[in-house]
């Protein structure tokens, strides 16, 4: 619970942080990449810019006037270090030019609030009664993975029908192209879930052995090749965890080692072995890893996914993207995300209104969100004490409250009674939708310029 309680207290999204991006910490780490926020900050973070620390004169781009003339001056050595280094550009190796990037998978993707942390946001957004914008609250529900979907459909051929599908894993959201990758998804990543295990004990084998076969990509040892067992291990080990790989490719990549103490570790493993027995079922465990992964294939394998041209993945569990070309994808749609979050905004319109809240745009400006609807009134019939603080504001647009009271108050800004007979005129105007208090703090006259 108090982990629970401090993560919310560091919370961007649930404090309504709309400090500049810039100014604070960057808006989340790529879900999509396999690298930690330093990446993504290149370093820097932390440095203080501030005039005590700024940089000497020589440590400037260029350096100072006497670095400069020192480099420059005939027979210096920075001078023939650029000599040299000019001579030596021409006598380069050729660099290869990069490999363009794989194209985008034929998806539509975008981003959606999750429900829970949706609920949070407009529960504050009640609370507080002021006006937000719609694409700085896009882009704190961006700034955690925690606070979104991604939903992924593949576009329609001309024949109305798409041309691939996706095959996503019941357990962990996993998204692939094909069922084989997904299969091997399953028996690599899920085993203590599809499986009853149960280890026994055997006799050593029996024997001459010379050589041991060992997986050159794992460094599994897979047993001599004059083992009964050889070919079928494998086989398991390929289809178990490199199924994307032809088998003739990964057989060949079956190193055959002459060596006495690894052919006595190869008997020792193979003397404790596990046995297998599928979830729910009945009966012994004594299943080889290779049939119970045949069985399961045959009969239980389809239960635990589903070829849809839709699927819904929460951005928290992005890594256990299997497909590179699906990763490939949403990394790239990520980006575009992070830099506008457009989709984002677009989910959050009608969410926002089934949910009671109110949208306004000011002229062709941005577009806000709040619990109060902006409601333009005529001072015509209003009493002094209201109308007094609707004129100021409207010769004043954009003043906060301590303005507004020292506006209206001036030497007696300081007697509370004084302060009251402002203030309260205010909270009734906030609260019907005559004034517009902003998430800063800003007040302001709604007009009729003002639009959903």
């Amino acid at each position: 619970m108090e982990s629970d309680q401090s993560n919310h207290k560091n919370d961007v999204l649930l404090e309504l942080n709309f400090v500049p991006t810039w100014a604070r910490r960057p808006p989340g780490v790529n879900p999509y990449l396999q690298g930690g926020a330093d990446q993504v900050s290149g370093g820097q973070r932390g440095r203080d810019f501030s005039p005590r620390h700024a940089p000497r004169r020589s440590d400037r781009p260029g350096g100072g006037r006497r670095e400069r003339d020192r480099r420059e001056r005939p027979g210096s050595r920075a001078i023939h270090e650029k000599r040299d280094f000019s001579a030596s550009a021409s006598s380069r190796p050729h660099r290869e030019p990069q490999p363009r990037p794989e194209a985008d998978l034929p998806v539509d993707i975008h981003f959606i609030p999750e429900k829970k942390r949706l609920g949070a946001v407009v529960r504050l957004i009640r609370d507080t009664g002021r006006a937000y914008p719609l694409m700085d609250l896009a882009g704190l529900f961006l700034a955690n993975p925690e606070n979104y979907l991604i939903k992924m459909e593949f576009r329609k051929e001309s024949s109305g029908e798409p041309k691939n599908r996706f095959y996503q894993c019941s357990l962990c959201k996993a998204v692939y192209l094909d069922t084989d990758h997904l299969q091997s998804h399953l028996l690599q990543d899920h085993e203590d879930e599809l499986f009853d295990t149960e280890e026994v004990e055997l006799e050593a084998p029996n024997g001459h052995f010379v050589c041991v076969g060992r997986c050159g990509l794992s460094g599994v040892l897979v047993g001599p090749p004059n083992h009964h067992a050889f070919e079928e291990t494998v086989r398991a080990l390929h289809r178990a965890r490199f199924s994307h790989m032809a088998y003739g490719d990964y057989r060949a990549r079956i190193e055959m080692l002459h060596d006495a103490e690894l052919i006595e570790q190869w008997k020792v493993s193979v003397r404790k072995q596990k046995r297998y027995r599928l979830k729910g079922e009945e009966g012994e465990i004594n299943l080889t890893l290779a049939q119970a992964h045949q069985q399961f294939i045959q009969t239980k394998a389809d239960r635990y996914f589903s070829g849809t041209m839709r699927v819904m993945i929460p951005a928290g569990s992005a890594r256990t993207f299997g497909d590179q070309a699906v990763t490939q994808t949403m990394r790239r749609a990520w980006n575009r995300e992070s830099k506008h979050p457009f989709t984002l905004a677009i989910a959050l319109r009608p969410a926002f209104k089934h949910m009671g809240l109110h949208l306004f745009k000011v002229g062709e400006g941005m577009t806000f969100v709040t619990s109060v609807k902006p409601h333009p009134v005529s001072t015509a019939h209003m009493i002094d004490s209201i109308r007094e603080v609707i004129e100021y504001l409207q010769a004043h647009p954009g003043c906060t409250r301590q303005q507004l009271v020292e506006g209206l108050c001036g030497e007696a800004g300081s007697n509370p009674e004084h302060v009251a007979n402002v203030l309260n005129p205010l909270r009734w105007l906030v609260e019907r939708g005559h004034v517009i208090e902003f998430f800063n703090g800003t007040l302001s006259v709604p007009s009729s310029g003002s639009k959903a």
